[in-house]
């Protein structure tokens, strides 16, 4: 069957390292989505890499915070990440059959060049809705 969304977060489409695979994967979600349904997902951008990746932080406002503290024992595990421009984003996602809706930033104000995650938002294109039985 298909489903209304797909939203997929915490950096899974960082993975994919090759822009066929992004595709792919859009091509995928696109067949499972109902008509008109909607894939959200994030990525972090070349602005995190280059920037913010390897510090520490935290943030507050008036209803959450967080201060990023880890215990932990170390251990050697290598992941290989990805950023996507927006644009290559946008090509993929219309490759794949989708619509593309927007690129926002965690506030919902679109994605500028010094956003260090953006959320994108796509839309199903090319199902026909079911008709009264």
């Amino acid at each position: 069957g298909t489903v209304r969304a797909v939203i997929s977060l915490c950096d899974t489409m960082n993975y994919l390292t090759e822009y066929d695979d992004l595709v792919n994967v859009c091509r995928l979600v696109n067949n499972y989505l109902d008509p008109n349904g909607i894939f959200l997902f994030d990525l972090k951008t070349d602005h995190y890499f280059k920037s913010i990746g390897c510090q520490s932080f935290c943030d507050a406002d008036e209803e959450v915070s967080f201060i990023w503290d880890t215990d932990y024992e170390r251990f050697d595990e290598y992941h290989e990440q990805r950023a996507f421009s927006i644009d290559e984003v946008r090509c993929a996602i219309e490759e794949s059959g989708m619509i593309f809706l927007d690129a926002i930033d965690k506030n919902g104000a679109p994605a500028a060049k010094d956003t260090d995650r953006v959320y994108i938002i796509a839309r199903e294109k090319g199902k026909t809705p079911l008709q009264n039985l």
